[in-house]
């Protein structure tokens, strides 16, 4: 193979996480751990001790032992907020470092299973850096595989491929969720169930809710004003009468009743703003109040950013709005 310079070697260099199975001769092996032994140390003193371990066999026990440290690893994973509390406050004390984004490069925190626990895996992950403020993913690292050739999340089918996963899935509905919106509130009750009210255009009107060690019953506060539940799958059930629902590893997202934002759209026309996610409601509008005569708007609205949207012509009349069923 042609050598090549090392700036060269450095601006080319990349992580090779899927490694054929093909076996590395000796004169190779021996090559590469010789550089490797180059890296300077503390008072350059060489402590190079390398086992070479060829064996299948024994290569699928040491990955059981190192499988071990990894699960003691992800339960300090809810830890990191420390940590990254620690990095903005190094990054403060440089202000040309302290604009650029944060960029999470880590895998999945725990070993899948079932196609549930990967929905909730991806979906407390994304939940858990966002609101941390870290938007930007390395997701090539979710499909890592370890020493038995598995995938820990898979967020795709055959990865690498273009077909989203159960996980994958879960991952775009989540980001779906948080579209536009801001984090307002986060607390934990007593059976240990989190919930995270969410807010756009100036009101809050859905609430994330999940428990990551047990299913609990959790009773929907009453002035969440909830109609709907949406899960991981996109999935809706009604909440019409419904006061209590079941927290578990895969998060839910319950929409509260939609409600309006007005604003003017210059001297001629002014715009109805509303979530997106109430879908199944109309828009109408009343002159006066007492009594009050609603008639349903018919225009059809446009989506974006989470948000519906209607823009209509300013009369110059107090116009009163209210969203209703259907």
């Amino acid at each position: 193979m042609a050598e090549i310079g090392i700036y060269e070697a450095m601006r080319t260099l990349r992580a090779v996480r899927r490694l054929r199975p093909d076996p590395v001769p000796d004169e190779v092996l021996n090559r590469v751990l010789e550089a490797a032994t180059w890296a300077p140390t503390g008072g350059n003193r060489q402590p190079w001790r390398i086992v070479v371990v060829k064996d299948p066999v024994r290569k699928e026990r040491l990955g059981a032992l190192y499988a071990a440290q990894w699960t003691k690893f992800a339960a300090r994973y809810r830890a990191g907020l420390a940590a990254l509390v620690g990095v903005r406050d190094m990054l403060s004390r440089y202000p040309q470092w302290s604009a650029p984004p944060l960029w999470c490069t880590e895998g999945a925190p725990e070993i899948g299973g079932s196609d549930l626990e990967n929905q909730g895996i991806a979906a407390r992950a994304y939940l858990f850096w966002w609101w941390q403020n870290v938007p930007n993913w390395n997701w090539y690292a979710w499909e890592l595989t370890n020493v038995s050739g598995s995938i820990r999340v898979p967020l795709s089918l055959n990865p690498p491929s273009e077909t989203p996963s159960p996980a994958g899935v879960a991952y775009s509905n989540t980001v779906n969720w948080l579209l536009g919106a801001q984090m307002v509130s986060l607390n934990i009750d007593s059976n240990g169930t989190w919930s995270a009210g969410l807010q756009r255009i100036g009101f809050t009107n859905e609430h994330v809710v999940w428990n990551p060690d047990t299913a609990a019953t959790f009773t929907i506060p009453p002035d969440w004003n909830a109609f709907q539940m949406r899960d991981l799958s996109n999935n809706v059930t009604s909440l019409i009468n419904i006061t209590n629902i079941t927290a578990n590893f895969t998060p839910v997202i319950v929409d509260s009743i939609p409600s309006l934002a007005i604003s003017n759209s210059g001297s001629t026309n002014i715009t109805v703003l509303w979530p997106a996610s109430a879908t199944g409601f109309n828009l109408y509008s009343a002159v006066n109040l007492l009594p009050a005569s609603w008639q349903k708007i018919t225009n059809p609205p446009s989506a974006s950013n989470g948000v519906q949207q209607i823009t209509l012509s300013n009369t110059n009349t107090s116009l009163f709005f209210r969203l209703s069923d259907p």
